[in-house]
């Protein structure tokens, strides 16, 4: 999220890329909240830090992707590519979070 808001001033449309941030987090915490045992404060302390693993990691990524200059580097239609990584890692986020608070419900 870092990355999409610096580039809002530098990045055309860079107002979607947040825009689809936050859809992907609201649909993340709708999907695992909807779990009953996610909603004990173990498994939501579970599930909020996968989620900002998952921010970490692909923030990082577009991070050194766009801005390995003082500016931001334009790599055009292939840029879009790369902003599925966001969905990807919050599936996997997602899926190790249930798969441990399942752990921890038995």
């Amino acid at each position: 999220m870092c990355t999409a808001i610096l580039s809002i001033g530098q990045v055309r449309g860079a107002e979607l890329w947040l825009a689809g941030w936050a859809l992907c987090a609201i649909a993340y915490f709708a999907v695992l909240f909807s779990m009953k045992r996610t909603r004990k404060k173990g498994a939501a302390k579970n599930t909020v830090f996968w989620f900002l693993a998952a921010e970490v990691l692909t923030d990082f990524l577009w991070a050194m992707v766009c801005y390995n200059r003082p500016v931001y580097l334009n790599y055009g239609i292939v840029a879009v590519y790369g902003l599925a990584l966001w969905p990807v890692c919050l599936l996997v986020a997602g899926w190790i979070a249930a798969r441990q608070n399942q752990s921890k419900s038995s």
